[in-house]
Order: structure tokens, then sequence, then C-alpha cells
């Protein structure tokens, strides 16, 4: 052990990493000292934390218990606490959280960078800038970059060697735009860069704090522009000429209930209900049924919702059963209950609410779905270890967010989502150029949710590597427009009359 200290007063740090033979060095005491391949030991006065890095060995691991035992017997003379806290773990555990109190507070550690990488990166040349003329780029000759060099009707590739940046000017044209996107593909193609290049894309006025730092004098408060008041060009035209227009906020669903009651969630199977445990009851199967009661308190009453949700691949047997079975819940239960009726695909945003946290996956558990089709998911929920599946990540707030399992081609990625993909044991995360910040915090949430303590790779729109395309058979065209949320269809109310001799019902508009 290099550098141990005598004062065991003194918080030291230590570094255990090595495949064969484990080699154990002190270390700075810092937040940037952690890494996701070594194993760290934190001395305190009272404590001695070991913090697992997810990418760690075993060897590694208990060499570092090794340390730990050391620590406890000489400096402590065996009188302290010990704590083992894992990487990416920290809900519920209140040694990981006085763990990172230690460091002022959780913060991310940043992925490991590999080595290939870093050499890129050192042979890289200085940052390039190109201004986007009908898909040809055209070198920009400056030595030092400046704000005022980037046109609002224009684009720009910056180019600084491990991150390539499309920027577009708020007045350009939607035709302009998309040249702009090929153009970026086609030039980080024609470099021959490695996979984990990572292209970023961004508009005027929403550019990320790493682009502003290769400028000079940019703006810390931006003036107020003519797009200000409609992002879109024709809003701003008609601001221009003098008509009042404002920009019609993002959809912030508003609770129509309260969310702080309580769930239980019921598996149909062969005409009778299976009550689903707290951790089962928010991983629904497309090929099942299932009976939802939600009971909130307001106002000092207690209300009762009862949903039955369809699997789009579910048997008739039990979607026959489920109508019936969950009239008899809702009998069962003291006052007025609200009964409704939810399809897979066309969910209401009230459903997705009283979840909070939902996965929604291909297969069935029943055992009327599995007489029809072969069952490939593990009944756990996570796929299984050969198996290869993509996941659509989609947030309602910030405490409520779902993922929900498509085909696994790439026509079904899109701009304006965040995906999960899985190939065997390694998992991406696809982050969409048009999706939100508020997605991108929810993905490390629900990859905890699918399969805990797995380390996935990053990957943004425009910069996968190859093994990506591979695990979705290929490229393919996909949507890379911004994803507009539909006015929802007028309600029509009918009336029902039976008609004798008709041999059937006949609905009347009302």
């Amino acid at each position: 052990m290099e550098g141990s200290r005598s004062k065991s007063s003194q918080t030291t740090m230590f570094r255990c990493e090595g495949e064969h033979v484990a080699r154990v060095t002190e270390v700075a005491f810092s937040r940037s000292s952690l890494d996701h391949k070594g194993v760290f030991i934190v001395d305190t006065a009272s404590k001695i934390f070991i913090f697992s890095g997810c990418n760690s060995s075993v060897q590694t691991r208990a060499k570092a218990l090794d340390v730990v035992r050391h620590l406890k017997e000489n400096r402590h003379s065996g009188r302290c606490e010990i704590a083992a806290i894992e990487d990416g773990k920290l809900v519920g555990d209140s040694d990981a959280g006085e763990f990172w109190n230690l460091f002022g507070g959780y913060v991310p550690i940043p992925r490991d960078l590999l080595e290939a990488v870093r050499e890129e990166s050192m042979n890289m040349p200085a940052e390039k800038l190109f201004w986007i003329n009908k898909r040809i780029l055209v070198p920009m000759e400056a030595h030092l970059l400046d704000r005022e060099i980037l046109n609002s009707d224009r684009s720009y590739i910056l180019d600084c060697g491990t991150e390539i940046f499309l920027w577009m000017g708020m007045t350009t044209l939607v035709s302009e735009r998309k040249t702009s996107v090929t153009a970026l593909e086609d030039y980080v193609h024609s470099q021959g860069r490695s996979s984990n290049v990572r292209a970023v894309i961004m508009t005027e006025g929403h550019e990320t704090v790493d682009f502003k730092l290769h400028f000079q004098h940019w703006p810390k408060i931006v003036e107020m522009k003519l797009y200000d008041a409609g992002r879109e060009k024709v809003a701003a035209i008609f601001k221009h000429q003098g008509y009042d227009v404002t920009e019609i906020p993002e959809d912030r669903p508003q609770q129509l209930i309260s969310c702080n009651g309580t769930l239980k969630v019921w598996l149909v199977d062969c005409g009778c209900t299976t009550l689903l445990s707290t951790e089962e009851q928010e991983k629904l199967y497309t090929g099942d049924c299932y009976i939802v009661q939600y009971s909130y308190v307001e106002d000092g009453k207690e209300y009762h919702l009862f949903l039955a949700w369809y699997g789009k691949n579910s048997v008739k047997e039990d979607s026959v059963a489920t109508a019936s079975l969950m009239s008899s819940l809702a009998n069962s239960v003291k006052g007025h209950p609200v009964v409704a009726q939810v399809f897979d695909g066309r969910e209401p945003e009230l459903f997705f609410s009283i979840f909070k946290s939902l996965i929604i996956f291909k297969g069935g558990r029943s055992a009327a779905y599995k007489n029809h089709v072969v069952q490939k998911s593990d009944r756990n929920g996570c796929p299984q270890k050969d198996e290869v599946a993509l996941f659509r990540v989609q947030a309602l707030r910030h405490d409520c967010v779902q993922a929900i399992q498509v085909d696994l081609v790439a026509s079904s990625l899109n701009s304006s989502h965040c995906y999960i993909l899985q190939d065997g044991g390694s998992f991406f995360t696809w982050l969409g150029s048009l999706s939100s910040p508020s997605d991108h915090n929810m993905l490390d949430r629900m990859m905890n949710k699918l399969c805990p303590f797995k380390q996935s790779l990053l990957v943004r729109e425009g910069s996968e590597p190859d093994d990506f395309w591979k695990a979705l058979c290929g490229r393919s065209e996909y949507s890379k427009e911004k994803r507009v949320k539909g006015w929802p269809a007028d309600p029509h109310l009918y009336s029902c009359r039976f008609e004798q001799g008709q041999g059937g019902i006949q609905l009347l508009s009302g």
C-alpha cells in the first residue's frame, strides 16, 4: 500500500485496481478521483466506506476487502463501522447517502473514456468551424471563434475532436435543417471517426454549455430577438409585422385527481384475478389483461377508480372475462366507483399518472396467452440474457415515467424520444435530438427498473456505434420530426336500443 497515513482522525482515500494483481494506491480525497473501474476505500474517523465501481473486477473487490480489514485492525483497533456502497445504487440506502455527503452531495460519475478515444482526441487537430451551404461544408477562417460569426439564417458544424456540434440558426428553413442533419451524418462518416464520437444537434437559443465555451464573447444574457415570441418562423414573421403573438406553453398535464392514493393491480388469468405485488404491478404485458384499482381521498371523501387495461396482443378469453371481473370488484367497495376501459397504446395521461413508474413488455403471463403464443420474456420482467429488446422511454412529469417495449427495428426510433436498447448483456441509452432534458434525466431511473446494476453506453442521435445498428438489424429511416401532441377527439354520447326481431343492437348518436 502506497502513501498510507498515520493519523486515524484524517480522512484518507485509496483506489484498488487490477485484473490479476490488484494494486492499492492512495489518491486525493475528491469526487474527481472516483470512476467506474476501480474500488475505492474512504477511511474516516468512525467509519470505513468501500465503494465498488460497476465495472470493477472480482479480484479487485477481494483485494479491497483485505485492505479494509487491515485498516480496521491496525488504524481503528477493530472498533469502527464498515459500509459497502454499490456504484449506481442510491434508493433507500442510508450508507450511500452518508458516503456522498462526504463529497458534498451526489453527482453522477462520468462514464469511462476508452483508451482509443483518448489517443484519438490527442491526435485531433484544433477545432474547425464549417458553414453548411446546400449540404456542402464551407470552412470558416477564424483563429478565435466569436459569437458574432454565427448568423441566424445559416447552419454550422463545429468539429472539436471527440465532439461535433450542429448549430442551426433561428430563421433557417425547415428544409435547410433537414439538409444540415444529413450533412452532419455525411461528415462524420467521411472522416472515418471512432464510433464513440459524440454528435450534438441544437438550435439557436438552446445551446449547451460545452458549445458556448468554444466561443469568445458569448453574451451571458441573450437579448430579446424576433424569434423569442414563437419558436417557428411563421410566428416570428407575424410578430415582426406588429401582431400580438405569444408562444403556447408546452403541455404540463394538470392532476385531475390526487396522485397520492393507493394502487392495486390484478392479472386476469383463466377467468380469475391474481393480485400482483407492489413490484410486479409496475410491469404490464401486451399479451395480458389487467384490472387496476386506484383509491384516494379528496375533501374528506374516499373515491375509487377501476380501469380495465386490454393488451393489444391479449386473447379473447381474457378480454371477455375482464369486464365482468372488474364489475364484481367495483361492486365490492363502498360508494360509487368510477369504471372505465383503457386500451394498450391509447392510454390517457391519467392512467400513467396513477402508476408513476410503468414498464410495458411484449409477451404475456396468463395461461390463456401462453397457450397461443410462445412466451419469450423472463417472468421477472427483465429480458433474458440472450435477448435483444428496444424500449421507448417517455416522461409525463418528473415523477411519472414509462418504458414501452417497441418493435426491434430502426424505424421504431423517433427523434422526439429516448430509448433503451439491450443487446444481450450490453445496454445502450439513445437520446433523440429533439428529446427534452427531462426525458434524459429519466433514463438512468428507468435503467435501474429494467435491469438494476447494469451499466449502459450513452449514445446521442447521429453518433451511434455499429453495434447499435447491428442490434436493430441495420439502419433504416425513422421519424425525425418534432412530435406534436394531437388534440383529443370530441366525445360522442350514444344511446342503446334493442330491437326485437332485428337480431342486433342499434346505436343512436346523442
